[in-house]
């Protein structure tokens, strides 16, 4: 296992994280200064709140691409629980045409370059207006990746430095188990991992008005007995609604896995792009 990444973790945690922390430094005064009214409050009737998206691109000409991309969740809040659920997927080929040197014959090679379905679920469970534990399990295929699976189980404590109507930062913090299995495609083999992780993470949420929307998430879970093997996960989005039920929504998605499948990159990036629709 690789274990001289403490350079790079310290800089790719703090700049992940930064977004939130800057804006937990002010958060103390500016939530005391706040009115009573301003946190948000359970509605008397709770329901499922749904939305699921749709992206779609193709491109034609000396090369072929092709991306679909699936999204949806869901959440309810009650009492002191809240829910939320989530899945994402995509799959995309890129399609070229190919000359044989010798005979001067073309033909058509088709590569997958995207193949992906994550999901996650998240229980909270509230003791004060900003306290609360979660319970809080998250799962990836990605065979690009050569991830067969990651799945990871995490417990912990979180708080709310701001809750307001448009503007809310939490932070958590807690144990974890992650289960991996990696394709190692030099030799056809699959290697088998588990270990006990610390997950630490900020999510920071924005209405910018009525009609839009913008969210920042970061996600960091380093083993416990050998912080160079850690997984970085961040996203960034925003959101605008076309009409009431459907909107336009762009997402950045950034994973970095310190210990990848062998002969694969330790970065992932992915620019999604879409229309959604809210039940």
């Amino acid at each position: 296992m690789q274990t001289n990444h403490s350079e790079f973790t310290t800089g790719a945690v703090f700049r992940a994280l930064t977004p939130g922390l800057l804006l937990a430094v002010s958060a103390g005064v500016f939530a005391a200064d706040a009115p009573p009214g301003t946190a948000e409050t359970p509605a008397a009737k709770p329901k499922w709140e749904t939305s699921a998206g749709l992206g779609f691109a193709y491109a034609t000409g000396n090369t072929e691409n092709m991306l679909l991309t699936l999204n949806a969740e869901t959440q309810r809040k009650w009492d002191q629980n809240q829910v939320s659920l989530g899945v994402r997927g995509g799959y995309g080929e890129t399609r070229v045409d190919v000359t044989d040197p010798v005979t001067g014959e073309t033909s058509e090679e088709t590569q997958k370059n995207t193949d992906f379905i994550g999901g996650f679920g998240q229980y909270n469970r509230l003791f004060t207006e900003r306290w609360y534990a979660y319970g809080r399990a998250d799962a990836l295929h990605d065979d690009i990746a050569q991830v067969m699976y990651r799945v990871t189980l995490s417990p912990g404590v979180g708080y709310h430095f701001l809750n307001q109507e448009r503007l809310k930062l939490s932070g958590e913090v807690g144990p974890g188990y992650v289960f991996e299995r990696l394709h190692d495609e030099t030799n056809g083999t699959y290697n088998n991992d588990d270990y006990a992780t610390l997950r630490l993470s900020e999510r920071f949420e924005y209405r910018i008005s009525d009609r839009a929307r913008l969210w920042q998430f970061a996600e960091y879970l380093p083993e416990l007995e050998d912080f160079g093997n850690y997984t970085l996960n961040a996203e960034l989005g925003v959101e605008a609604d076309l009409t009431t039920r459907m909107a336009l929504r762009v997402v950045a998605v950034n994973t970095y896995r310190s210990e990848p499948a062998p002969g694969r990159d330790e970065n992932d990036f992915r620019l999604l792009a879409g229309v959604t629709y809210r039940f």
